[in-house]
């Protein structure tokens, strides 16, 4: 969208190349000096409410810079959310190349979702605004995001508008645990009876993948038992496509390999 804009992150991407020159260092191009002039910005967008909310609530109250406090561009939905704050902020047009990518991106969600992906329970772990995101992703794929597990016990969830959202449109039941760990994960599976079609979560929750037959999607940080993931987007547009077709794939390899309800793919 041509627009200037600093990325405010210790880490802006995870490549190291290894050049005749020396090796570097995978950190990023923004500068202490673009740091500082974030004061002077014409506003600032915070992708995640708790992970980079507070920084543009202070940029706002001590320097009167505009915040803009998620949401987490996930999904259709949230990226088009996204992509009017930046144009309403900055009076960019959208361009045309980016609707076009949403318009490839609602074709493969097209093909997959009804046949394919709904009504399969999911259960959810990672960072709060990732857990939300993909939780709003699941129930616009008509998937059903039965189990959100949050690391922490912040007092904020009771209010996030998020989460009373994702409560108010759940025709099924959902459960939300706050200050969880993947015991919590493993404990409703073996003891309680939940029924799982997919996980979705970083990579310390392989094992319970593995021990009660689950297909997992790696989603998050960290992913250690996977090449490359991070190459991957799961924001944008681009990343809806990415995310649709890895859930996709993992479960039609599922079927394949439990030799189960492989009829399903005989429609094509």
């Amino acid at each position: 969208m041509s627009i200037e804009a600093n990325v405010l992150f210790e880490i802006e991407h995870f490549d190291a190349p290894l050049m005749p020159s020396g090796n570097t260092v995978a950190h990023g191009d923004t500068t202490i000096d673009d740091l500082r002039d974030s004061a002077n910005a014409v506003g600032t967008i915070a992708l995640n409410r708790y992970e980079g909310g507070k920084a543009a609530e202070y940029l706002q109250k001590e320097f009167g810079v505009p915040a803009v406090i998620g949401v987490t561009p996930i999904g259709i939905r949230n990226t088009d959310i996204l992509l009017k704050h930046l144009s309403g902020m900055t009076g960019k047009p959208i361009p045309e190349f980016l609707v076009r990518e949403r318009g490839i991106a609602l074709d493969a969600l097209t093909d997959l979702v009804h046949m394919f992906l709904a009504d399969k329970r999911v259960a959810i772990y990672a960072n709060p605004d990732l857990t939300i995101g993909l939780a709003e992703f699941c129930m616009d794929l008509e998937m059903l995001p039965v189990l959100l597990l949050l690391g922490d016990d912040n007092s904020n969830y009771v209010n996030d508008p998020r989460i009373k959202a994702l409560k108010e449109h759940a025709h099924f039941e959902m459960e939300i645990v706050t200050n969880a760990d993947l015991w919590e994960l493993e404990d409703r599976i073996k003891n309680k009876g939940l029924k799982l079609d997919l996980i979705l979560g970083h990579s310390k929750g392989r094992f319970i993948s593995i021990d009660y037959g689950i297909p997992m999607v790696r989603v998050g940080f960290p992913v250690y038992d996977r090449a490359g993931i991070y190459r991957n987007p799961v924001v944008g547009y681009h990343g809806t496509t990415y995310l649709a077709e890895t859930i996709a794939n993992t479960l039609f390899a599922d079927m394949e390999y439990k030799k189960n309800k492989e009829w399903v793919l005989n429609v094509w």
